[in-house]
Order: C-alpha cells, then structure tokens, then sequence
C-alpha cells in the first residue's frame, strides 16, 4: 500500500513537471507584450520561412534567404489572457505547419515543451512521405514569451490629496461647530 502511494506521487510529480510533447496549445494567463525568439535551425537543408498565425499572421523570417541570424526576438504583438498562440513555418513545397495541430499529412511536425513562463517550439519542415523525412523536429526551433503588463501603483500625492481634502473638509466641519456652540 505503501509503496504505491509512493509511486502515484512520483507519477503526479512527473506528470506536472515534464513538458508538453508534440503539438500544443500555447496560452499566457495574463496579458502583455508578446515576443517570439528564433533559436535557429539544426538541420533543415530547406529554406523556411517561420512567423506567428495567431493572434495575427506575421511572417518573422527565413532561415536561409534572406538570412535570419539565430537568436533574434521580435516583438509579435500583443498575448491575450487565455487566447491561443500560434506560430507556423512554411517550406519551399508550399506545405505549412502549425503548432496547435497536426500536419496535412497526419503526422506531428512540432514539439512544444514549457519551462515557467516560456514556450520552446520545435518543428519539422518534411512530410512524412519525403524520402528525407527525418522526424527530427529541429528544422525551426523558436522561443515564445509574454512579458506581463505593469499595472501601474499610484504615487503618493495621487493618493494623499484626496484623504487631506477629507480630513481638511472633516476638520472645517468640526471647527465650524465648535464655534457656533461658543
């Protein structure tokens, strides 16, 4: 009894901590500013081209022509808080694959894994019947990230004025009283 109790804890412990493999949903529980990375490309003999589908398609870059250097970030826009986000690469045969799904080809072309607050996604640019199909999913590795609004702390004096024009009023009051009672 014991001993499987240990182990169900040890599972629960795993399963919490271990990364989302294949495709995946990438959500922020908050909102802010979004910023994708791209780590580079391993082993894509290809020219992709990667970028963001939602919350808005954008293109972010290539990676042979025009070249993309390996560790650019680029502003993406904005996260929403709970909204999907969405990132693509599109090979040269036209096929495009996304991180939330499957390919056309029924076959996982992405990896996502979550370490904190930020999202690695790495995908594999070949459908599965390319005689070079690799299944290696390190053709286009991106880092996607959301850095959290600021709410913003009154200052002092936003907060001072109006409790000394109620202790000021309050004060005027008790004054005007004490004198009317003399």
């Amino acid at each position: 009894m014991r001993k499987q109790i240990l182990v169900s804890i040890v599972l629960l412990a795993f399963a919490l901590v271990s990364t989302v493999s294949a495709f995946g949903e990438i959500k922020f529980p908050y909102d802010g500013k979004l910023k994708v990375g791209y780590l580079g490309s391993i082993t894509a003999s290809y020219n992709d081209q990667f970028g963001i589908d939602q919350p808005a398609h954008m293109s972010l870059g290539f990676t042979k022509s025009p070249y993309t250097a390996p560790g650019t970030v680029f502003d993406a826009g904005r996260c929403i808080d709970g909204k999907e986000v969405v990132l693509y690469i599109t090979a040269p045969d036209h096929r495009t694959y996304y991180s939330n799904v499957v390919g056309a080809d029924g076959f996982n072309h992405a990896d996502v894994s979550k370490v904190g607050e930020m999202y690695t996604v790495k995908f594999e640019d070949l459908p599965k019947t390319s005689k070079y199909y690799d299944n290696d999913l390190d053709d286009v590795i991106m880092n996607v990230t959301c850095i959290k609004d600021i709410i913003p702390i009154p200052e002092f004096p936003t907060m001072a004025l109006p409790s000394a024009l109620i202790v000021g009023l309050i004060g005027a009051v008790l004054f005007i009283q004490k004198s009317k009672e003399n």
